[in-house]
């Protein structure tokens, strides 16, 4: 069996398959994705708003890694940082000062959609 011109034997296709199936089935994979989106917004949102939104992250990430895979049912918020993140644009009064900042942080929001 081959990929992109490497032949691999089946079973060094079927661990590489596995270790694919565990990271996008990780529960902590929303975390870091919506954290990798964050990393970018520091100083650029509101700092209370950033501040929440990290609280969040590091909790679940710190949750995630002192527990065993598969032994908390516990799920990362994706909706709640999309309220957030509604509720603080709805506030802003001015419609230019809005505009920017969905416009920055669209991608954090598209990032939490499929969680």
């Amino acid at each position: 069996c081959g990929m992109a011109g490497y032949v691999l034997s089946s079973d060094a296709l079927r661990l590489v398959m596995n270790d694919i199936q565990d990271a996008v089935t990780d529960p902590a994979l929303p975390v870091y994705e919506i954290d990798e989106q964050l990393s970018v917004l520091s100083g650029r949102i509101e700092g209370s708003l950033y501040d929440e939104l990290v609280k969040m992250t590091t909790y679940y990430k710190q949750l995630y890694a002192n527990v065993p895979k598969g032994e908390t049912s516990e799920k990362f918020p994706a909706d709640k940082v999309k309220h957030l993140i509604a509720e603080y644009g709805s506030k802003v009064k001015d419609e230019s000062e809005r505009a920017g900042f969905v416009a920055l942080t669209t991608p954090l929001v598209d990032t939490a959609e499929p969680y």
